[in-house]
């Protein structure tokens, strides 16, 4: 309440309450779209954790429809980089999912998004992705390349074990490529990498690839004294991936220097170990060796014990080019222990994961091996197409071994002109992004606009209702003064003032009028005033006037 002067009250809570509502409904304005988006930022990262754990459980079909729900809520300012990294790992999904064109698509979205952000980082893992991607189908060409746009792309000062890590892939794909010497150079440099960083733990792999390099050239002390080292630094660092890695390469070192039973052993601790740690893909590459091990020692029996094994752990692991690998070695054993149908068998699964996958190589071995499977059967008009099969590929196989060399030396450039496209595709992307972005700050624009106006539209009506109340206020009260005033001057109207002096006899105490005449005081002021008087007697007159009245009463009240 607002107390005036003349004491009137103006009630003026309802103007409070009022003005509380239109800060209630400015900050309600302001504050939306930041509640909005940490709702959609909390939704986000519930669903990327949730396809993130599908992931994990191996769940790939699941974790795809995560991710791809994940990426339809767009991305978060905050959190672009989770973005990102769920774009690749959709592509993750799809790869292991058994959806390789799908994979390809996702990687490239995600590549292109990247490079429209300026995102260096991001561009970068995903090209590693896209490495990755390529290595497993055999295409090292092409892996190659997206290794060295990963090099290239990686910022300066972020994070060097990345270029460690990048190196180390570049190294197994220059091994495919039956580079040796280079992909040493690439594994070394991973090395010196992570240990001039101080992660010997990342130093492991590197290592022991190192030694790996040493044992395809056959260089087996060499290897075997490398896997040693990173054996060391792998138990040291708690690095179990790596122990089990450096210890596979060690027992094949072993084994192929004459150390056969140390090297079995050897191979025997890396599967438990690899065991341990849930590793399928490592399990049946020792459960392969020891089964190849075995077969050259002509212990069929075992050796089929470890192929079996090794063939449920590939497929569970879905690891295509091994498994296409194992049957090769499946069929070949079932043919030297005369089991042709088992053999035939064996043949015609792996021809059709190598021809799924493009492996001709592997095509040209599992024709020969069928071609040797007819003769054995004496069914020469079957065994003569397989041969020919085998020697028609066995043709392609000579023309993409030309081929690869003519692509190793033109890397350089099948780089440039895949940054020449993905600059296209950037400035593309980059023009629908502002397009988009356009669109949205003029909705965001008028919706402000339209914020705006409704609250200045309130506060008017607000200040129009605030005025009319005030105003009537002010007029009640207007009113009440206008009303005492008029009782004021009624009252003085009827006021009859005596001012100046009084001419009074000094012994009967008359007055002289303006007439010249003279008048008791009692005549007097009844004339001039509204006053009247009424007579009584005071003490001392009246013990004058009536003494023995006076002394009477006295005697009357003593004891």
């Amino acid at each position: 309440m607002l107390r005036m002067k003349s004491g009137i009250q103006l009630p003026v809570a309802g103007g409070r309450r009022k003005l509380r509502l239109i800060q209630f409904f400015l900050s309600a304005a302001l504050l939306l779209p930041s509640s909005a988006t940490e709702a959609k930022g909390a939704d986000a990262a519930a669903l990327y954790d949730s396809a993130s754990v599908s992931y994990g459980r191996g769940d790939f079909t699941e974790a795809a429809a995560l991710y791809r729900e994940f990426i339809s809520l767009g991305p978060v300012d905050s959190d672009s980089g989770r973005y990102l990294a769920g774009m690749r790992m959709l592509g993750d999904a799809y790869r292991y999912g058994g959806l390789p064109d799908s994979a390809l698509k996702a990687y490239n979205r995600a590549l292109v998004k990247a490079e429209t952000w300026g995102s260096d980082y991001d561009a970068a893992m995903t090209w590693n992705d896209l490495g990755l991607f390529h290595n497993s189908f055999g295409r090292f060409v092409e892996a190659a390349a997206a290794y060295l746009n990963a090099l290239e792309k990686y910022p300066a000062g972020s994070d060097s074990t990345k270029l460690g890590l990048f190196s180390n892939n570049l190294g197994g794909v220059y091994s495919g490529l039956g580079e040796h010497d280079k992909a040493f150079e690439y594994f070394s440099r991973a090395y010196e990498i992570n240990m001039a960083l101080g992660k010997e733990d990342l130093a492991v792999l590197p290592l022991a690839n190192m030694g790996l390099i040493y044992l395809i050239q056959g260089e087996y002390e060499k290897a075997i004294t490398l896997n040693g080292e990173s054996l060391a630094i792998a138990e040291k660092e708690d690095f179990p991936h790596g122990e089990a890695w450096s210890l596979l390469n060690m027992g094949k070192a072993q084994y192929r220097s004459g150390q056969v039973q140390v090297g079995i052993q050897t191979l025997r601790e890396s599967r438990r170990r690899y065991a341990d740690i849930g590793n399928l893909d490592g399990v049946g590459l020792c459960a392969l060796e020891l089964g190849l091990i075995h077969q050259q020692s002509a212990a069929l029996d075992s050796a089929l014990h470890y192929y079996g094994e090794a063939e449920k752990a590939f497929h569970a692991g879905r690891h295509e080019q091994h498994s296409a690998e194992l049957l090769l070695h499946l069929a070949d054993l079932r043919l030297e222990r005369q089991e042709y149908g088992e053999a035939l068998r064996s043949v015609k699964a792996g021809l059709t994961l190598s021809e799924k996958n493009d492996y001709t190589e592997q095509r040209v071995r599992f024709h020969d091996l069928a071609a040797e499977v007819y003769i054995a059967l004496g069914d020469t008009a079957s065994a003569l197409p397989a041969m020919k099969m085998a020697r028609e590929f066995e043709q392609q196989l000579s023309d993409q071994s030309l081929r690869k060399n003519l692509k190793i030396s033109q890397l350089e450039f099948e780089r440039s002109r895949i940054s020449s496209e993905n600059m296209l595709l950037k400035q593309d992307a980059l023009i629908k992004d502002l397009k988009i972005r356009r669109t949205l700050a003029q909705r965001n624009l008028t919706v402000t606009l339209m914020a705006a106006a409704l609250i200045i539209l309130l506060l008017l009506v607000n200040r129009s209702r605030t005025v009319r109340r005030y105003t009537t206020a002010l007029e009640k009260t207007n009113e009440a003064i206008s009303d005492k005033n008029h009782q004021l001057k009624l009252a003085l109207d009827n006021v009859k003032e005596l001012k100046g002096l009084l001419p009074i006899c000094a012994s009967c105490k008359k007055i002289r009028d303006d007439g010249g005449y003279w008048e008791s005081v009692e005549s007097y002021i009844s004339h001039y005033t509204d006053a009247e008087f009424t007579h009584g007697i005071c003490p001392d007159c009246a013990e004058k006037l009536y003494p023995e009245y006076i002394h009477n009463d006295r005697k009357d009240k003593d004891p």
